[in-house]
């Protein structure tokens, strides 16, 4: 079994940029939970999807082909063929994620695939996200919650890329 480190935190605190270092000290891999929400939404727009209807959404997620990357300096998120990885940071989809992530059978199926791919892990995986210190991986032998000003996360905001 792998060793898996949940980073949690709100939106802006850094998570990613401290989780995608210590995967790379480590040698580990990472998973972005919150890109896995911004491609579904993204399929979910692509196919004209009722965002507010769980059953349409969770029928989006079961047929999508994704592959998720799981190297920290080789975030490219596919569906199909194509490379979506610019598209999911649109904010198109950044104002809809929530309106998919809403749906409880979602989540549930999201989780499963996420302590899926922490289970086959060779070495070890950093997960971050939200809700991963408490919902996806509670039992983590390391759970990080990392925090920031909310001046500071506001400009972290404001500085990634569209």
């Amino acid at each position: 079994m792998s060793v898996v480190v949940a980073v949690d935190g709100p939106a802006g605190s850094g998570k990613s940029s401290v989780s995608k270092a210590v995967a790379r000290k480590l040698d580990f891999s990472y998973l972005d939970t919150g890109a896995a929400y911004r491609v579904l939404t993204w399929a979910c727009v692509d196919a004209g999807a009722d965002l507010s209807d769980e059953e349409a959404v969770v029928g989006v997620l079961r047929s999508m082909d994704y592959r998720v990357p799981l190297d920290p300096d080789q975030q490219n998120f596919q569906v199909g063929s194509v490379d979506v990885s610019q598209m999911i940071r649109a904010e198109e989809i950044s104002a809809r994620v929530s309106s998919v992530a809403r749906h409880p059978q979602v989540r549930v199926e999201l989780n499963q695939g996420f302590r899926a791919l922490a289970e086959k892990a060779k070495e070890g995986i950093i997960i971050e996200g939200r809700d991963i210190t408490t919902v996806v991986a509670p039992d983590a032998p390391v759970r990080v919650l990392l925090t920031a000003d909310e001046e500071v996360r506001i400009a972290r905001r404001q500085r990634q890329p569209r």
